[in-house]
């Protein structure tokens, strides 16, 4: 999949260097601008692919699983939806043979898990 993308005030020496080098190396501007990306992505965060596949495969199907699933723990890995379950002890339980799993509540109003220390507390938007 792939998306059209405008950027705005780019420093004009930085943009003419990269435009430049993605030249030299017969490469589309595009596609260098997508390596750059991958290349700033994997050093500046521990957010790994998987874990963008995950979140884009809840957000496509959130209305559906709203409707189906409603108030259960919905789990997903390898961009794969699992499962729902009924309680978070079950949620995890399906989660757990994967490395990177996104296990959340079902609801209109998304519950928001903090970590503080060694303890999770999950508090409501009104909460917050």
């Amino acid at each position: 999949m792939s998306i059209n993308v405008h950027l705005r005030k780019v420093d004009e020496k930085r943009y003419r260097l990269f435009k430049s080098a993605a030249a030299r190396k017969n490469v589309s501007l595009s596609r260098a601008f997508e390596e750059a990306i991958s290349t700033w992505a994997s050093k500046s965060d521990d957010i790994s692919e998987e874990q963008v596949m995950n979140d884009l495969t809840y957000r496509k199907m959130k209305k559906q699983l709203e409707k189906q699933y409603s108030g259960k723990y919905a789990v997903i890995a390898d961009g794969k939806f699992l499962g729902a379950e009924d309680t978070l002890e079950k949620a995890w339980a399906l989660a757990s043979p994967y490395k990177s799993a996104l296990v959340t509540r079902i609801t209109k109003k998304p519950l928001r898990a903090k970590l503080l220390g060694s303890s999770l507390r999950i508090a409501t938007r009104e909460h917050e």
